[in-house]
């Protein structure tokens, strides 16, 4: 008693996911049906075999799916698939409930914790706002909900037919990728589909959903990623709520909403409960959540602010504003400017290296402190540790030497993928040997022929473009303005020509001095090309404290270095900036700032003191690497222990059970939805 069709049955997610199947399976008779409106029809579940060969549905329909198909001796294939339900993004938005039925609202089924908790406290709709502070997050813990819904979330797949353990990273890549916690974005859903073809046991078509469907669930609820719980996982907050269809609107009838509405929209729906002492919600169990209590009981021991005419705007900033209080106070290694990471690395992280010198010291932090630091170019297998340090494999992420400016990174992609090419790509030395002017550093000894020469320039570019497409950061060293460049095609170089050699004609280079725009627009363009090839990949730009050592201008050093530094701290925040992907890391400012009195230098002014280092690199460390402890700087060369991943709690996990199997507020507005999804392939042909 089975058939040719394939039905899914589930929440809101499962017709997607049907969709997507039918656009890759033409061939294929794909069904679907929301379990919600389904089992009020009366015997539904008793007509639902017919003609159908394999099952798909969520764990919480499964047992009532296999029982009936066992009492009318269906010999199909039952298998199930997870729910998606993630609250790392979200960890404030929940389901509460009242007399047994779900809260409703302006955002639908969904609520804030903290609004609903500071309602039944008593607090007034004209202070809840204050409540939504990144401080108050922390402390909530809700900076911990992105590890441990990652942790629930694969847990619970692997106790599916369809593990999610190789897809979850390419989603965390994209982020945010719910549109709530229980709504993922089309590509979460394109992807199960995909992965599902295997088990169906047929061969997809080449065709990616997500590029042809619309995404249905937008036109639902949109959850906003909170400012202070985004920038820990690397976005940019907001507060902008946007309603779903079946929302109840409070008020005006408008989609979007800022906080002071969304509150007031929640606050009046509270307000209408009959009976608040019914109202249940998971997360009021939750002992980090009920941290909120202490917050409540700081604000009424609060004194009352000054009259606003009076007032000083500066009153009350944290400490980290006032340079008595952050730079003059604290002993010279306790200065900390970092206030808060754009996001973190985790062990596993591929971290590549690239710049000036100084960017050296990050690679070695990095291998020593138990990272993953990652090498595409590590030299071959039969040569000698003390050969590849002096060739300059494991130096940086690939053998290109010294980056010195913005121009030589663009250039370097630009060559790896040929995109553009330098017509001098071969200097001859006095001695007869050959040099790379693109990296006249990485072969002491000189290249004995232009074929070896091009040969291992072609090696590197090929591992130039692995890196690029399979790092997951890149962190940068600007460490100069100053270079050279041929007046025929624009190539820039890491050492002025006639350094190098004086084979050649110096009248075909000249020297220019990069300014704000210049860099801006070059690191503009960069991250424009990794982007094509990496789109996941996260920057992390740094100046490099050291001085320059000789300048091409016509005036003081120290003048010129001030220009060179200042041109580059200024490029860096204006990319940092303008890009969500990139952030920048204040290690000029650790070795250079006044805190340090000169003491951070040797005696030539130039080189940087280990004291330094250790200082940068154990705040790098303790902020991007998100260590609980700076220890592990005080031994370099011994890996410290990755740290502990959150573990979900009992009442996480309950909740977590409790949410995925919440039916949405929506799926009461596709009664009926069973339907064959092959209409979807029309979308394909027009």
């Amino acid at each position: 008693m089975s058939g040719n069709k394939i039905l899914l049955v589930g929440n809101c997610q499962m017709p997607i996911i049907a969709d997507c199947l039918s656009l890759m399976l033409p061939d294929r008779a794909i069904v679907s049906q929301m379990w919600g409106p389904f089992v009020r029809q009366k015997g539904a579940v008793a007509g639902l075999f017919a003609d159908v060969g394999q099952i798909f549905t969520q764990p919480q329909m499964a047992p009532t799916l296999r029982a009936e198909a066992e009492n009318q001796g269906w010999k199909g294939t039952i298998r199930t698939v997870p729910a998606i339900y993630f609250m790392g993004l979200h960890p404030d938005a929940v389901y509460a409930f009242h007399e047994g039925q779900q809260l409703g609202g302006a955002t639908g089924g969904l609520t804030s914790a903290i609004a609903l908790y500071a309602w039944k406290k008593g607090v007034p709709l004209d202070e809840v706002k204050e409540l939504f502070t990144p401080d108050v997050f922390r402390r909530l813990g809700y900076l911990d909900y992105w590890e441990e819904g990652r942790t629930l979330l694969l847990e619970s797949a692997r106790n599916t037919d369809l593990p999610l353990d190789d897809l979850f990273d390419g989603w965390a890549a994209r982020k945010p990728f719910m549109h709530i916690v229980n709504h993922p974005k089309l590509l979460v859903l394109a992807d199960m589909a995909r992965k599902l073809t295997g088990l169906i046991g047929a061969k997809p078509l080449a065709l990616n959903p997500e590029d042809v469907m619309s995404d249905r669930l937008v036109d639902n609820i949109v959850w906003p990623v909170y400012p202070g719980v985004a920038e820990n996982i690397g976005l940019r907050g907001s507060f902008i709520f946007k309603t779903g269809n079946g929302a109840k609107k409070m008020g005006e009838s408008r989609k979007v909403m800022e906080l002071d509405a969304y509150l007031a929209s929640s606050y009046t729906t509270y307000g209408e409960l009959k009976n608040p002492d019914a109202l249940v919600c998971q997360r009021f169990n939750d002992k980090r959540f009920l941290r909120l209590d202490e917050v409540l009981d700081e604000r009424k021991r609060r004194p009352a602010a000054p009259p606003r005419s009076t007032t000083n705007p500066y009153r009350g900033l944290p400490d980290y504003q006032f340079w008595r209080n952050a730079v003059a106070g604290p002993a010279r290694e306790e200065v900390d400017p970092v206030v808060r990471p754009v996001f973190t690395i985790a062990r596993d992280t591929r971290v590549a290296t690239a710049g000036s010198c100084f960017a050296q010291h990050i690679a070695r932090a990095l291998k020593g402190s138990g990272y993953n630091y990652y090498v595409a170019e590590p030299g071959s297998k039969g040569m000698s540790e003390e050969a590849k340090a002096e060739r300059q494999y494991g130096l940086f992420s690939a053998r290109y030497g010294n980056i010195y400016t913005s121009r030589q990174l663009l250039q370097l992609i630009q060559h790896a993928y040929r995109s553009r090419t330098p017509v001098d790509s071969i200097w001859r030395r006095p001695d007869g040997k050959f040099v790379d002017p693109l990296r006249s550093s990485v072969e002491p000894d000189g290249f004995a022929s232009e074929a070896k020469l091009v040969a291992d320039r072609d090696r590197h570019f090929a591992a130039v473009r692995e890196m690029f497409e399979r790092l997951d950061v890149f962190v940068f060293t600007l460490g100069l303005t100053e270079t050279w460049e041929s007046t025929v095609d624009g190539t820039v170089f890491p050492t002025a020509p006639g350094v190098v050699t004086d084979q050649i004609d110096v009248s075909k280079y000249r020297f220019i001095n990069l300014g704000v725009e210049d860099v801006v627009a070059d690191m503009n363009a960069f991250l424009a090309e990794l982007a094509k090839v990496n789109p996941a990949a996260r920057v992390i730009l740094t100046v490099s404290p050291v001085p320059l050592v000789a300048t091409y201008e016509n005036r003081h050093v120290l003048v010129s270095t001030t220009y060179s530094k200042a041109v580059l701290r200024v490029a860096a925040e204006q990319i940092a900036k303008g890009h969500e992907n990139v952030a920048y890391f204040p290690s000029y400012e650790i070795v250079t700032g006044n805190h340090a009195r000169g003491a951070y230098f040797e005696e030539d002014l130039r080189s940087v003191e280990p004291a330094a280092v250790s200082h940068v690199m154990r705040l790098f460390l303790s902020h991007y690497g998100n260590l609980a402890t700076p220890a592990a700087m005080t031994q370099p060369a011994r890996p410290a222990p990755a740290p502990a991943k959150p573990a979900p709690s009992g009442l996480m996990s309950a909740e977590f059970e409790a949410g995925a199997a919440v039916i949405c507020d929506e799926e009461r507005l596709d009664e009926g939805l069973a339907k064959p999804v092959k209409k979807a392939k029309a979308a394909v042909r027009a």
